[in-house]
């Protein structure tokens, strides 16, 4: 796993599948659009590495425009913690504990 961070601010999830022999970069927004069943306009704001079943563990929010107050759209609930499955392309949301 590794991390791109362009130069707008943005951090996307770069997977290397070794069946393949290819570095993957998996839709997150499209698996958690399909998740949801809402469009979802999102930011990754935090890679946290993999759980026991090498599910990629991520920090979730919704995606702000510069300058805006509101976000694009309403999918999450501040940051929540989500895993990513890509062989499966599905994603679930780790159950806080708070």
């Amino acid at each position: 796993m590794a991390t791109y961070e362009s130069d707008a601010g943005g951090i996307d999830v770069l997977l290397y599948d070794r069946e393949k022999n290819k570095v993957v970069l998996p839709d997150i927004a499209q698996i958690i659009s399909t998740k949801l069943k809402q469009k979802c306009s999102i930011r990754i704001s935090n890679q946290m590495g993999f759980d026991a079943l090498s599910r990629v563990k991520l920090r979730l929010a919704d995606n702000f425009e510069e300058g805006e107050d509101k976000p694009d759209t309403h999918c999450f609930k501040g940051e929540e913690e989500w895993v990513l499955d890509q062989k499966r392309s599905t994603a679930e949301q780790i159950k806080s504990s708070r």
